[in-house]
């Protein structure tokens, strides 16, 4: 269903495409192309615009080689220059160390020709203050968006203010 949408409106595109060149060419007059022009821009943006998906997010925190329970989280959802106390997805690890949710992505015109680097940050309650551990910017956004923290490591940040470990995008096991 999907391929078959994308190949109708790539030959929509084409078609405008091609009836733009041919007003050109006859000489008719370039400012009655610009409305087509316009209007085929315009419905480009609508129709990438509207492409909503799910992305799960999982995060495995451990500590000792043991899974971490009941650790307080915060998934922020964005910016760069962000910190813990902005709003996000917050909730607790299970008995398996894992804390997961999905949220709805919104596809952008630009991701069709250019890869958007992700700016989330992880924040975790520690001594009833919240403090972020996790900040890598990625790219392009997966499906299923694995973090894997261990606390036995210590958080580095970069000379660009970007936090590295104890966290990394990773499979999980």
């Amino acid at each position: 269903m999907q391929v078959t949408t994308y190949l109708t409106f790539y030959n929509y595109i084409n078609y405008v495409n091609l009836t733009l060149m041919r007003l050109w060419n006859r000489k008719f007059t370039k400012i009655a192309a610009l409305p087509l022009l316009f209007f085929g821009v315009v419905l480009f943006g609508i129709f990438l615009s509207s492409n909503q998906w799910t992305q799960d997010v999982v995060i495995k925190v451990i500590k000792n080689g043991e899974p971490v329970t009941s650790l307080k989280l915060k998934f922020i959802e964005g910016e760069k220059n962000k910190d813990c106390s902005s709003d996000g997805v917050s909730g607790t690890t299970d008995n398996n160390g894992l804390f997961r949710f999905n949220r709805i992505r919104q596809s952008s015109l630009i991701e069709i020709i250019a890869v958007v680097v992700q700016h989330d940050i992880l924040c975790i309650e520690d001594s009833h203050e919240w403090k972020i551990i996790w900040s890598t910017p990625y790219g392009p956004a997966p499906k299923q968006l694995n973090i894997q923290c261990d606390l036995d490591q210590e958080a580095a940040v970069n000379a660009n203010g970007v936090i590295y470990g104890p966290c990394k995008v990773a499979p999980i096991k």
